[in-house]
């Protein structure tokens, strides 16, 4: 009897998964949370779940889908089935979805690090466990909001999210010349699917795997690539075009635009300085702010053997404190604030610090390896692209607080990873960090290329002049509540604008024809025989579709001896054409 209880417990003990009951207890708890959420009788759900009904197959909704509406057919498909299912349905699978991403960021940090948990000291192994686990629940009402308690943003969001670790976990075990299973290249497959289905993680998933493949392909010489691992990179790659360049997402975007009104009359530069600000503004809101400390906290602890490397850790936690204090209400007002010179400073430091910190990131593993260095680098940057590049879509106002969670992911990501790298045993010590010539020129001429380009902004910036000539005088247009302020040498202009005339129509795949809220205008004031445009910054009345509220700044010296100006308003139609204007006299206010 007592060999047969021995044996029982070693056979107990071998097939014991600690793992697997951690996430069990996980997965009741997450299900005991969802139990409170249901799907949304309003907003996308509601649209989304009779879909179906309207077509005769899914082939004609997927290719009314694509040319109208989104390029994200396979989401799509699965929102619409899950809304179809029992609620518990949905709630399991975002129960498992979270499970996932906790799993996949645990083999992530695993991989990379080439450490085992088994193996480590008590204390690594029971920080190695739990942090991972901690740290959701730290973001957690950030994670919870519209992100998996409404069933179209999780599918939009959460999922494609988890997918996307799924999905490149593959990439990194032939990065780190380990063989891919054939579990992995399935589960990649199918997640890659949803991956690319999403425009945002889908471009990540195509750049980020492209540089490791050619980095690959360049260290190797084309001689230990595996072809399952190309064969699903292209093929995933190919998906991620297909859903960029969906003819759908031109329409979707003309329709959103009504969430902001002045998109269409943006440039490029204003676009990206406008992600810009969204990226700075979010991730060092005070439910984020705790990614950016625990990475400084863990480089400094990776480079505490080099008192130099330290002080340049302590640098960028700085210039980060710096663009954290920049980044309250007096930046927050579009592109334009009174003090230029402060103005100018937080531009250099939002786009100069995410390339210090990839600079840093870089040089503290280079000396381990190369690749762990590339792919922690590029890891970080896809956190930061996957924000900014939010600025060259209208709907960033629609979609709100989840459009940010890639960042928060790929974030909680890299913690895992730098925090699994402190118990990393016989590592090398960082060298000197300016000793990193080829890290350090490639900063330095992305920093040549950041200032040159905000010399070229803010050039081409100014105020320009317009011409009256060939307008056509309107007579629909009321002026309402103007207040013109002078402040710090700047024109600050506030204005309620409503024009009966200017009404429009969108045809989109949601709502068909409908009457839009855009109403497209820019302010202009005289100045020495001329007419200026003001930038302006729209805002919708959404008890009116005719109405709008405006406000615009221009860097004007206001002579001492005028006390009014003529200002003037222009409306335009979807297609940025000029449909008429209205000039008016007001007074300066002090």
């Amino acid at each position: 009897m007592l060999y047969i209880k021995s044996d029982m417990k070693q056979i107990f003990k071998k097939n014991f998964n600690f793992t697997l009951v951690l996430y069990s207890i996980l997965f009741f708890i997450l299900m005991f949370i969802m139990k409170d959420y249901s799907f949304k009788d309003y907003a996308d759900d509601m649209v989304y779940q009779n879909t179906f009904n309207e077509y005769s197959n899914w082939f004609c909704w997927a290719q009314d889908f694509y040319h109208g509406w989104s390029g994200r057919v396979a989401i799509h498909t699965l929102l619409i089935i899950i809304l179809n299912l029992p609620v518990v349905i949905w709630q399991m699978l975002i129960s498992v979805t979270i499970i996932l991403i906790l799993h996949y960021t645990l083999k992530t940090a695993t991989l990379l690090s080439d450490v085992s948990v088994k193996s480590s000291p008590l204390f690594a192994r029971i920080v190695m466990t739990l942090l991972p686990i901690a740290l959701p629940v730290y973001f957690w009402h950030m994670f919870r909001d519209w992100t998996i308690t409404w069933c179209t943003g999780t599918m939009n969001y959460l999922l494609p999210g988890c997918c996307l670790l799924i999905s490149l976990y593959p990439v990194l075990l032939h990065l780190f010349q380990r063989q891919p299973q054939k579990k992995d290249y399935i589960f990649a497959l199918i997640a890659g699917i949803i991956t690319t289905s999403s425009e945002q993680t889908g471009a990540i998933f195509l750049v980020y795997s492209t540089l490791l493949i050619g980095y690959q392909l360049i260290q190797t010489k084309g001689q230990s690539i595996s072809r399952p691992v190309l064969a699903l990179c292209a093929a995933l790659n190919i998906l991620s075009l297909i859903s960029i360049l969906a003819p759908g997402n031109r329409l979707r975007g003309s329709m959103e635009v009504a969430w902001f009104q002045g998109f269409p009359t943006l440039n490029p530069a204003d676009k990206l300085i406008l992600g810009v600000q969204h990226y700075t503004g979010h991730m060092h809101r005070n439910d984020t702010l705790l990614f950016i400390i625990l990475m400084f906290l863990a480089l400094f602890i990776l480079n505490r053997s080099k008192k130099i490397n330290e002080l340049y850790v302590l640098l960028g936690a700085a210039a980060e404190a710096v663009i954290m204090l920049l980044s309250g209400s007096g930046f927050s007002e579009w592109y334009i604030n009174p003090h230029w010179t402060l103005y100018l400073l937080w531009m250099l430091l939002s786009i100069g610090v995410p390339f210090y910190n990839a600079w840093l990131l870089y040089c503290t593993f280079s000396t381990r390896s190369t690749r762990l260095a590339l792919s922690v680098t590029l890891l970080y940057l896809a956190a930061i692209c996957s924000c900014v590049v939010l600025g060259f879509t209208p709907n960033m106002y629609a979609s709100g607080i989840r459009a940010f969670f890639t960042y928060q992911m790929l974030m909680y990501v890299l913690v895992i990873i730098l925090f699994f790298q402190i118990f990393v045993t016989g590592s090398t010590t960082p060298k000197h960090f300016l000793k990193n010539l080829p890290a350090l020129s490639c900063v330095t001429a992305v920093l040549i290329c950041i200032i040159v380009f905000i010399g070229i902004y803010m050039h081409t910036t100014k105020p320009t002049a317009l011409s009256l000539e060939g307008l056509t005088p309107s007579d629909t247009i009321t002026v309402n509540n103007v207040s013109l302020v002078e402040k710090n040498g700047y024109l600050q202009v506030e204005l309620l604008a409503t024009d009966e005339a200017c009404t429009f129509e969108v045809d989109n795949w949601v709502n068909g024809v409908s009457t839009s809220i855009y109403m497209n205008a820019q302010l202009f004031i005289k100045c020495k025989d001329e007419y200026i445009t003001l930038s302006t910054y729209p805002r919708p009345d959404e008890n009116n579709t005719t109405s709008v509220e405006l406000r615009g700044y221009i860097p004007l010296k206001i002579p001492e001896d005028t006390s009014s100006y003529e200002l003037g308003i222009v409306t335009y139609d979807l297609e940025n054409h000029a449909l008429g204007y209205q000039l008016f006299d007001t007074s300066i206010s002090n």
